[in-house]
Formats: C-alpha cells, sequence, structure tokens
C-alpha cells in the first residue's frame, strides 16, 4: 500500500492507493483504486464537476450526495447492470 499524506491544510484526508488483485466483482482499472477517507459532511470532487458528499455513516451504511451535471449518468451498481442487460437483449438500433 502507498499512503500519501496532503500537505495542504484544507485537505486533511490520506489518500491510500491499494494493488488489488481483481475479482469478479470488482474489476479495478489496471488493478489500483483510490480510497479515500471521509467523514460525515465532508466532501469529495471528482473532476471539475462531480460533487460526492458524505451524509451519513449509520452502522455499516453510510448515505452519500452527487452534485453532477444531467447529462452525467448516476446510478446504483445494481441498477446500471440491469440497464446494460436489457439493452444487450434489446440488441442494437
Amino acid at each position: 500500500m502507498i499512503t500519501h499524506d496532503l500537505l495542504e491544510q484544507d485537505m486533511p484526508a490520506k489518500i491510500e492507493c491499494r494493488r488489488q488483485a481483481p475479482t469478479p466483482k470488482l474489476l479495478l482499472k489496471e488493478g489500483f483504486m483510490l480510497v479515500l477517507s471521509r467523514q460525515s459532511d465532508e466532501t469529495i470532487i471528482i473532476g471539475d464537476n462531480i460533487r460526492v458528499t458524505i451524509v451519513e455513516v449509520r452502522g455499516d451504511k453510510v448515505r452519500i450526495g452527487i452534485d453532477a451535471p444531467r447529462d452525467v449518468a448516476v446510478h446504483r451498481q445494481e441498477i446500471y447492470d440491469a440497464i446494460r442487460k436489457e439493452a444487450q437483449i434489446a440488441g442494437p438500433n
């Protein structure tokens, strides 16, 4: 595991980059995943226009809020998989 402490005061999180063997449930681009630690009401920025905010942590459940442009599709994994499966069944248009 490679850990880098961020030096800027406004970003107190640690960034961890873990090398993981790809599994059927979790395929990672080149085997790497950026892992960030956040607490409630803290935000992660993706690119210039996507914000992921930790809304609440209760037991093993984490509620997140996602602020993204309307043209960016945001789905839970199981919904995304169902959409793709349905599209494959329908075939090319």
